[in-house]
């Protein structure tokens, strides 16, 4: 082998590493920065550093905030002020009622519930029916639910 075969090799291992590098950092950013899947937006359009004094609570809700589902972990506190969110190492907020609508039928975990839409740009909320029950009667009058809901959730509040 001569010299300057081994530093060309040297040198385009040294440059493939390089890329490997700026690659790697280049996804572990993007890939954190969309991690919290929309509990970022969330807790800076609606910060609190209290819980609710008031209002009937939900511990270990399954729900989805954005793109994360936290199952069984969440505790969910509806109160005069709002809607309160808490999930562990995702942090807290505390959304106004007027600052929620749009409510959509879905699934969560296969079973039957509901998105609603928070803020703008906006935050999606995805709670099970159960919860959405007591979240509805908070809603603006335009915005008390999907006109879908599951049959006996309809003949219920007939």
């Amino acid at each position: 082998m001569n010299a300057s075969f081994l530093l060309l090799a040297v040198l385009g291992l040294v440059l493939w590493t390089s890329l490997m590098v700026v690659f790697a950092l280049l996804v572990t950013k993007v890939l954190t920065r969309h991690a919290d899947g929309g509990w970022r937006t969330l807790r800076s359009q609606f910060p609190t550093d209290r819980e609710p004094t008031s209002g009937r609570a939900f511990h270990r809700e399954t729900v989805q905030v954005g793109l994360v589902r936290g199952k069984r972990s969440t505790t969910v506190i509806v109160a005069p002020e709002g809607l309160y969110l808490r999930a562990p190492l995702l942090g807290t907020a505390l959304v106004p009622w007027k600052a929620l609508y749009d409510p959509t039928p879905t699934t969560l975990f296969w079973r039957d519930a509901v998105r609603l839409s928070a803020g703008s740009p906006a935050s999606t909320i995805v709670v099970r029916h159960p919860l959405f029950e007591a979240i509805r009667p908070f809603l603006s009058q335009g915005d008390k639910g999907p006109p879908s809901a599951p049959r006996e959730l309809v003949e219920a509040h007939v």
